[in-house]
């Protein structure tokens, strides 16, 4: 079963899994993620620690992922809803 339909508990999961564990997970389903929606996937990245890390694992994915980047500020988003092509 692919992780994108996988239906585990994340406490579990992160009350369960050492590290590594955590980081094979989270490549696999970045990977996943990117054969399924391919260009039209987005990492979203609100350069805090947490976005950093995210960022880092998708551009160990594939570097393709993080090819592009668009700053945007939130209201804009709401505004204009071009970017969502």
């Amino acid at each position: 079963m692919s992780l994108l339909e996988n239906k585990d508990n994340v406490k579990e999961l992160v009350d369960g899994l050492n590290f590594k564990e955590k980081v094979d997970r989270s490549m696999t389903l970045i990977r996943e993620a990117y054969e399924k929606y391919g260009d039209g996937l987005v990492v979203a990245n609100s350069l805090g620690k947490d976005s950093g890390v995210v960022w880092d694992l998708a551009k160990k994915a594939d570097p393709k992922i993080c090819r592009r980047l668009q700053v945007f500020r939130l209201r804009d988003l709401h505004e204009d809803q071009s970017w969502r092509r």
